[in-house]
């Protein structure tokens, strides 16, 4: 009775195509899927979830033999509440979280270990510390990583094998006749040019780069599996898990550097790396000067915290109204 006429002949035929379906997605994904993608798993669970509603249909009319399974209405309500499910993932309109008093009650570890051989910062993060109890957070301190630096080494390895791919990738895409269509190309002009474009630097990075082979290179899935490893299950997630903390915090980096064109960068450190290796939403505020030079203080989480950084950041900022604009100093 439900459906265009053309279709009541097949009325209580169980056709079983959806085994065909789920089984090429997933032997699909096992190929050539990067698991490590939340929207793949979401992705995955919403197919599932409605191959799970075929095969229940299937499951009444050849098991039950019931030859008209599942109604149309009810297939539509189980295929709506697995969308609801998932889309209920995503947020459109993030400024709801916002909340002067976000930090009350929140539990918070301070990663110690990026600025472990600096006084100075540990006191300008102490302070930091000091202000987020006040406001009623809850502080476990010390709340390291337990992984902390094991990312260094791996993410090298994976950035040369990337910039190399990404690299090729775009310059492939430019109009045809352009000099420079590969990474190769690249530093070819930069070698015919070296008085103009490398008259401080070399480059050292881009032929390391070069030398390394494609995305399917086993060292360079080693080195990324490793990544992940001490940033994900044995690091940010672990961590929340060991203490049940809303977040991590520490400072964001030094202050910034001179520029040195003889002795190079001077790097004083920073904590980006474990979220946006982990792939992690991170967030950063400002926390005050440090002699005269602007700090910012970090809340990073587990995946699709989002709504949770806000909240705190946005305390953060309601109790230390740190934003102060920088002067053009002439000394430090």
């Amino acid at each position: 009775e439900e459906g265009p006429a053309s279709h009541q002949e097949k009325r209580g035929t169980p056709t079983m195509g959806g085994v065909l379906i789920i089984g090429s997605v997933i032997i699909s994904a096992i190929l050539w899927a990067r698991f490590d993608s939340l929207y793949l798993w979401l992705a995955l669970g919403t197919t599932i979830c409605f191959a799970a509603v075929g095969f229940a249909d299937d499951y009444i009319k050849v098991v039950k033999k019931r030859n008209l399974g599942l109604t149309a209405r009810q297939k539509l309500a189980l295929q709506f509440a697995a969308s609801a499910a998932v889309a209920g993932r995503f947020v459109a309109d993030y400024e709801r979280f916002l909340d002067p008093d976000g930090l009350r009650g929140a539990r918070l570890g301070i990663a110690r270990r990026f600025f472990a051989d600096n006084a100075p910062l540990n006191d300008f993060l102490d302070r930091c510390v000091a202000t987020l109890a006040q406001a009623g957070a809850r502080i476990i301190d010390p709340a390291d990583l337990p992984m902390h630096g094991d990312w260094v080494a791996p993410e090298q390895e994976v950035l040369l094998y990337e910039f190399k791919s990404d690299l090729n990738a775009y310059l492939a895409r430019l109009p045809t006749g352009f000099p420079v269509r590969t990474l190769a190309d690249l530093i070819r002009f930069n070698t015919a040019q070296a008085p103009r474009e490398l008259p401080l630097f070399d480059q050292e990075l881009l032929r390391q780069a070069e030398a390394k082979a494609g995305l399917q290179d086993a060292p360079y899935l080693k080195a990324r599996a490793a990544c992940l490893r001490a940033t994900r299950a044995r690091g940010i997630d672990a961590v929340l898990a060991r203490h049940r903390l809303d977040a991590i915090v520490t400072l964001t980096s030094g202050p910034a550097w001179l520029i040195d064109p003889v002795n190079g960068d001077f790097d004083t450190g920073g904590c980006s790396s474990p979220a946006a290796i982990a792939g992690y939403p991170h967030i950063s505020v400002p926390a005050g000067l440090h002699r005269g030079l602007p700090m910012g203080l970090s809340f990073f989480g587990a995946a699709f915290s989002e709504p949770t950084l806000l909240r705190l950041a946005c305390g953060f900022e309601h109790v230390a109204p740190a934003r102060a604009i920088p002067a053009l100093l002439s000394s430090v």
